[in-house]
């Protein structure tokens, strides 16, 4: 299960590697009145991308303006940095870790209402360089 600090008093729950049991579990201790009466638990649906490969920096940097090549490049085979950042003009959530090859993915988290946007031109940019593979 992925716990990242979003901010001060805000946190992203995230099932990783099969973790959804142990989500499920959070979720309904936050929801329950056992919890303390400062937190509350926001849903929220997402669009999760995760993209990787060899053109992965080559093609942040078309569509983002934070320099991600030295946090790809120390990333470890576990779990790297989370950024919050925009990227082809939209807020995303982004969290890099070590892949099943020990290349770095990316995992992108956007908001829905942008969803149809963003993966569009994701795949668009992603084209125009050459190095587009979606996995299904």
């Amino acid at each position: 299960m992925l716990v990242a600090r979003l901010g001060v008093g805000e946190f992203l729950v995230e099932a990783v590697d099969g973790g959804a049991e142990r989500v499920e579990s959070a979720q309904r201790q936050l929801g329950s009145a056992v919890r303390p009466a400062e937190v509350y638990p926001v849903a929220r649906a997402d669009l999760v991308i995760g993209i990787g490969g060899a053109y992965l920096n080559l093609l942040l940097r078309q569509i983002c303006s934070v320099d991600f090549a030295p946090r790809l490049e120390s990333c470890a085979a576990d779990f790297g940095p989370v950024t919050l950042t925009s990227m082809i003009g939209v807020g995303v959530v982004a969290f890099i870790r070590g892949g099943s090859d020990q290349e770095p993915v990316l995992t992108l988290w956007v908001d829905p209402s942008f969803a149809h946007y963003f993966w569009t031109t994701l795949l668009e940019v992603g084209r125009d360089l050459g190095a587009v593979a979606v996995n299904e």
